[in-house]
């Protein structure tokens, strides 16, 4: 993450989802392209194999939606990162792009109103399982920007779909009667094929702003809980130290192009000051010529477009309500039908499950059920074979030759494995130092939580912003850990 090609900063739900829509708009084309490679054979194939029912080949393509969306996030994710990623390598990896977690993201988590903003969670970070609902359910925390961008965009579909049908309307010529909406949602099979096309084409439209909106979303939820932009801010003021001698250099040259365009337009003044000024004479009579020119008082003709007069040939009391409405009604009817049972048919084989699982006494996450302890957080290890048998001691003896990073590392060190070993508090290896603090302070006793939040203020300034502490600070510490924990680590 040393160059990105957006600003790095913390940002409000809402404009993490402008950021997205910016840059889906720059480079939208590219990614309308790489959606059409996967989309457009897919959309095919399913009118071939529901050639009689088209309405089920375009549900089928509907659901495989996840499949398409993919490789825009795999482009993106790199483009954002100052990557150039070139088309014609995915292509021939297309199948090791689209693999990872493929079944969970078309059966469980396919009808996810979140499923934009998650997305990276599974293909970027790799995530399954317990894993994976607890990062969600942190980065998802208080937010329903990703469920609203779904909302959204399933309008704008809608949108583009009957503005696309209205604008085609309006072009035919007055004289023909035909209705290009009661054709669109017909019963015949050519018009459901049609539909299914044009289905296609409102949906293409929309995935870049999709998926580029929920990703920025991600990025942002991720800055503000891990601070990516301090990290990226302490990058470029190394970088601007480096350049700052170049810019020395140039100032000088600025500095004297601007004297220059300065004297430049200092003269220029000058000489229009001295330009002569007509007289009123003079201008009455240039104002007449100019009047007299043949652009004035001229007669010319517009044509502009005008709507239908639906009331033609026909009494406006007896006016009909439209046929179309009754096609779409049908169509509608048959588009949903499949929709309804599929979602019948996973909620029947959710309950089916956890019932199973409750029968079993099996309660997922309950206190009863704990997962593998982790052997390494952060990068450090926490194993009891990989601490001292006094910590309080060694720790002093750090503190005494002025190593208060070894210090602080073994205090934090030691703290994890009582949190994890012996209180056996669940903390996953992807969490981050500000997730651990949150269940620390969630699941242990008050004064715990001060003591891991205040070690964890004073390690985190030290490891990462390079910040000293005093040495009572850390000697303060090493006195809490041993009022909490004694000194033997596997006590």
């Amino acid at each position: 993450m040393n160059a990105v090609n957006i600003e790095v900063r913390p940002r409000p739900p809402y404009e993490g989802l402008d950021l997205g829509f910016i840059m889906a708009a720059r480079w939208f084309l590219k990614l309308w392209g790489l959606w059409a490679v996967t989309a457009l054979p897919a959309g095919c194939i399913a009118l071939l194999l529901f050639y009689k029912t088209p309405v089920w080949g375009g549900m089928l393509f509907w659901w495989l939606k996840p499949v398409f969306e993919t490789p825009l996030l795999y482009w993106v994710s790199r483009k954002v990162f100052n990557e150039d990623p070139r088309i014609q390598p995915m292509l021939r990896n297309m199948a090791g792009i689209l693999k990872p977690q493929l079944v969970r993201r078309l059966t469980t988590r396919r009808l996810s109103l979140s499923r934009s903003f998650f997305m990276p969670v599974m293909l970027l970070e790799n995530m399954r399982g317990n894993a994976y609902r607890l990062r969600t359910g942190i980065l998802g925390r208080n937010q329903s920007a990703g469920v609203v961008l779904t909302c959204i965009c399933f309008l704008f579909e809608g949108v583009i779909y009957f503005s696309v049908l209205g604008l085609c309307q309006l072009m035919i010529p007055q004289s023909f009667d035909v209705s290009l909406f009661d054709a669109f949602f017909g019963s015949g099979t050519a018009s459901q094929v049609a539909s299914h096309i044009l289905g296609i084409f409102a949906m293409s439209l929309v995935a870049p702003f999709y998926i580029c909106a929920g990703f920025a979303l991600y990025l942002s939820r991720r800055t503000s809980l891990e601070a990516w932009d301090i990290e990226m801010n302490f990058k470029r003021l190394i970088k601007r130290k480096k350049a700052g001698q170049t810019r020395k250099n140039h100032g000088a040259t600025l500095a004297a192009i601007l004297l220059a365009c300065g004297m430049m337009l200092v003269l220029g003044v000058s000489d229009l000051k001295a330009s002569g000024r007509k007289s009123p004479q003079t201008a009455k009579q240039i104002i007449t010529d100019v009047l007299a020119h043949e652009d004035f008082g001229r007669e010319e003709t517009v044509t502009h477009w005008k709507l239908k007069d639906i009331f033609k040939n026909r009494e406006k009391k007896n006016l009909e309500f439209p046929n179309f409405f009754q096609a779409f009604a049908e169509f509608m009817s048959m588009a949903i039908k499949p929709l309804i049972w599929a979602v019948c048919g996973t909620l029947a084989v959710f309950m089916g499950y956890y019932l199973v699982k409750y029968a079993r006494g099996d309660r997922g996450l309950s206190k009863g059920k704990k997962t593998t302890p982790a052997q390494e957080l952060f990068g450090l290890k926490i194993s009891a074979d990989t601490l001292p048998e006094d910590i309080p001691a060694e720790t002093a003896a750090f503190i005494d030759t002025r190593d208060f990073r070894a210090a602080l590392s073994l205090l934090y060190r030691g703290t994890l494995y009582r949190l994890v070993f012996e209180e056996l508090i669940d903390i996953p290896k992807s969490a981050t130092e500000g997730e651990c603090i949150r269940l620390v302070e969630k699941n242990t006793d008050p004064e715990t939580a001060v003591f891991f939040k205040s070690l964890t203020g004073v390690w985190l300034k030290l490891a990462y912003g390079h910040i000293r502490p005093e040495r009572q600070t850390i000697e303060s510490l090493c006195a809490q850990w041993q009022g909490l924990y004694g000194s033997n680590p596997r006590a």
